[in-house]
């Protein structure tokens, strides 16, 4: 009888421990649920560059590039921005939930979508800047918002 009543208190403390858990993730996963759409401007095409806090060699080299090619092509535009978002921030966090960002990474934005070229940006930033440089600047124009 008293190895019953002491495993029922057991369980008892392991459920009502538990219970707080639970509660916050069902609360993490409804607000990402309802979030409201990230808003851009009509005719706004934005190049987010996703960072932490101590950006490696080659993330740093990946912020270059995009913010360059912003410069270099889209200088003269009102409805191309480059963004540089610490991902570590609070504020930002909200915008890397909503662009499935979790570490440095180039995302192109618009009213109509985006497109992740994180890949591309990590496979051409350090060695071949010429050819990111090429896909960043033709993701851009490629975009509905843009051509519009």
């Amino acid at each position: 009888m008293k190895n019953y009543f002491l495993i029922s208190i057991i369980a008892l403390a392991v459920f009502t421990a538990c219970k707080p858990g639970h509660q916050k993730e069902a609360q993490r996963k409804a607000a990402m649920e309802t979030d409201t759409i990230i808003s851009i401007p009509p005719h706004t095409v934005n190049v987010y560059y996703f960072h932490g806090d101590k950006p490696c060699t080659t993330c740093q080299a990946v912020g270059n590039v995009a913010k360059e090619t912003v410069m270099k092509y889209f200088a003269d535009s009102m409805n191309v921005h480059f963004i540089d978002i610490n991902i570590n921030r609070k504020p930002n966090r909200k915008l890397t939930r909503y662009y499935h960002v979790t570490n440095t990474s180039i995302v192109v934005a618009g009213r109509e979508g985006y497109d992740n070229l994180t890949k591309e940006a990590f496979d051409y930033a350090v060695k071949k800047p010429d050819k990111l440089e090429i896909i960043i600047k033709e993701t851009i124009m490629q975009r509905e918002e843009y051509n519009r």
